[in-house]
């Protein structure tokens, strides 16, 4: 018999509000009496769920977020009484079940995600024309996004075909929103030359008159970071040869490069065609 070990942990969904229905594959019955049980709990958290056969008996829970892209899996023993989160191994082979099934999902719809990026408020940069887009949610302070400024940079000088979205957002203090309010509050050039300044760490004179224009913006730029379920910075939203993906590691300039040679590659055979 093959033994499970369940890391047991609280079900949460904080903020989450709306959920994929997953695909047909997934199909599983439960008796209405324990979805009644579940679902007390699951919709209280604003919870679409689709059940799956878990493991030894388990029932098996998907959910993956249209707000954020997050995915995760729960289980629930027969009876509905309770629900296990965190990690499920397999003791018999040392696989990490959640991740396998997590793994199963069908993609997420970001399109939502894009669409209401493409209302805030940003300083771009880059060939205008691209279809290759990355936002970049950064604080001005923050030495992680000055790396990832520079490694965009780069990728901007070399001449590929990239256009990059800088969306300011004040998580580490005041001075972070005060910054970020200004260059909100500015123009395109003048924006992109405080990112600069921040990357490069020179001296700045803040301009109090020029943040106040930038406060409502900076305030939604800082919900919608909330919303889709960030935590840190620089967290990235691609979309690439119409695919949009959320990346909340960070990434390489060579994994920029190949997503956007990749995505040539497939335009050109589409033409083709």
């Amino acid at each position: 018999m093959k033994t499970i070990l369940t890391r047991f942990g609280q079900f949460t969904l904080g903020g989450i509000s709306s959920f994929l229905i997953f695909a047909q594959a997934f199909a599983f019955e439960v008796s209405d009496e324990v979805k009644a049980k579940l679902e007390t709990v699951l919709t209280k958290q604003g919870a679409e769920i689709h059940y799956f056969d878990g493991p030894h008996d388990l029932i098996g829970i998907g959910l993956t977020s249209r707000q954020s892209g997050q995915q995760m899996v729960a289980y629930a023993v027969p009876d509905g009484s309770v629900v296990l989160t965190g990690v499920a191994i397999e003791i018999a082979t040392g696989d990490n079940l959640a991740a396998k099934h997590v793994a199963m999902l069908p993609k997420p719809d970001l399109s939502p995600v894009y669409n209401k990026l493409k209302e805030s408020h940003f300083v771009s940069e880059g060939k205008e024309s691209s279809t290759n887009e990355f936002f970049v949610f950064i604080d001005p302070k923050c030495p992680y996004c000055h790396k990832a400024y520079n490694m965009f940079l780069a990728t901007i000088a070399e001449e590929h075909d990239v256009r990059v979205h800088y969306v300011p957002v004040g998580i580490l203090g005041l001075e972070s929103q005060n910054l970020s309010k200004e260059i909100l509050g500015s123009d395109d050039v003048m924006g992109l030359e405080l990112i600069r300044k921040m990357a490069r760490r020179e001296g700045h004179q803040f301009s109090a008159p020029t943040a106040a224009l930038g406060d409502q913006q900076h305030e939604r730029n800082v919900a919608l970071f909330r919303e889709f379920g960030f935590s840190a910075v620089p967290s990235i939203v691609s979309r690439v040869n119409g695919e949009v993906k959320i990346h909340r590691e960070p990434l390489s300039k060579e994994a920029i490069i190949q997503a956007i040679t990749v995505a040539k590659v497939d335009q050109l055979a589409t033409a083709g065609e």
